[in-house]
């Protein structure tokens, strides 16, 4: 749920520069990262380097471009969806 409410966080966010600025402006994912953990935004990608040289520039590089409020909304709900509890069908056989 936290990421649902954060990806809505970030698209009143964005809505709210984008009606000042007259334009779209969406943060991404990677500039939200590397403002509010800076550190670990650095040791990602020394870490993504030592795996693999093509991990950061074309994989993880691309996917920090996303807008951040799709991909925290996108994150939470797929988690959502997840961890939801079955529903027992009443009635009918399972054998």
């Amino acid at each position: 749920m936290l990421l649902i409410a954060g990806g809505f966080a970030s698209a009143v966010i964005d809505g709210t520069r984008s009606i000042a600025a007259g334009t779209l402006l969406l943060i991404s994912f990677g500039d939200l990262f590397a403002s509010a953990l800076p550190k670990q935004f650095l040791a990602l990608q020394a870490a993504a380097e030592r795996m693999h040289p093509k991990l950061w520039n074309p994989v993880l590089l691309d996917l920090l471009l996303i807008p951040a409020s799709l991909l925290l909304a996108l994150v939470g709900v797929l988690l959502l969806w997840l961890v939801r509890s079955r529903t027992i069908a009443v009635g009918y056989l399972t054998r």
